[in-house]
């Protein structure tokens, strides 16, 4: 027993060396990328179970120039760090195909992330492809996502993306400088609502701070009002959804009546000045902490 206990003293020593080593690679790394997307929590603090599917070393490899399966721990537990410490995560990574793989994450209190990443002919690139929080309100996924940029940078990802089809995530992605991918689509859609609020209202899903879908009532607007949005959405410029996702009229969040349970694939680009501004100012914790 004394002898194995060793043993597996001596592998849990040697796993953490390799993960500091890691760690300082990913460090070497992260030299240019803003403070504001380093995590500020303890890694692995909230993850309590690690697995890798085959072949997963070679397919990292390929597609951002992860190593060996130390960093590949590393980057997982960087990108869950600040999510929060009331929630603990099962974090499982496989291969899908030759140059994708994608991390899961399954946290003890109902929350499930998904990222996939792949390389493609003009670099690096993930899909944020699955987001429910087991709870909201706590602006956790703002954290979450903040944490992640600083690896994407770091990695040379060149764009994220996503399907804005949950609920409150048409409005939320607009928020963060998501641009739809058909900008044409998504404001025909959005003028049809504008003209049933118009015609006296509409309802929209929505989910409580439990998790709980429903729907509520939104109530409607004035010629005025409408007015003053069809002439937002008058512009051709897919960056538009921002200033309709920004929008307050008479004291109601109007965009956020629009594009609540809207669904669009979007892309963030990391190499747009604007859009990495209005990420980095909608992510970053108050005070700059």
């Amino acid at each position: 027993r004394a002898a194995r206990e060793a043993r597996a003293a001596e592998e849990r020593r040697a796993n953490a060396e390799r993960d500091r080593e890691a760690l300082r690679r990913i460090e070497q790394r992260r030299a240019s990328v803003p403070d504001v997307f380093r995590p500020h929590a303890e890694l692995g603090a909230n993850v309590r179970e690690m697995t890798f599917g085959p072949g997963m070393e070679r397919v990292a490899r390929a597609c951002l120039g992860i190593q060996n399966e130390a960093e590949l721990r590393v980057f997982a537990k960087t990108m869950i760090a600040d999510y929060g410490t009331t929630e603990t995560f099962k974090v499982e990574m496989s291969r899908q195909g030759d140059a994708s793989f994608e991390v899961r994450f399954r946290g003890n209190k109902g929350t499930q992330i998904s990222r996939i990443f792949s390389k493609t002919a003009n670099g690096p690139t993930v899909y944020h492809s699955y987001f429910e929080a087991g709870s909201t309100g706590g602006g956790s996924g703002r954290h979450l996502f903040r944490t992640s940029m600083g690896l994407y940078q770091a990695y040379g990802i060149k764009s994220v993306g996503v399907s804005a089809n949950i609920d409150v995530g048409g409005y939320a992605w607009a928020r963060f400088g998501y641009v739809a991918r058909d900008w044409q689509t998504l404001r025909a859609g959005l003028k049809r609502r504008v003209e049933a609020m118009a015609a006296g209202g509409m309802r929209v899903s929505t989910r409580d701070q439990a998790g709980n879908r429903g729907s509520r009532e939104v109530a409607g607007i004035s010629a005025d009002e409408k007015a003053r949005i069809l002439q937002v959405l008058a512009s051709n410029d897919p960056k538009t959804v921002w200033a309709v996702a920004d929008m307050k009229l008479n004291g109601r969040d109007i965009g956020k009546e629009l594009l609540l349970g809207t669904n669009w694939k979007g892309d963030i680009y990391l190499d747009d000045p604007d859009t990495m501004a209005r990420f980095t100012a909608y992510v970053t914790p108050r005070g700059g902490a």
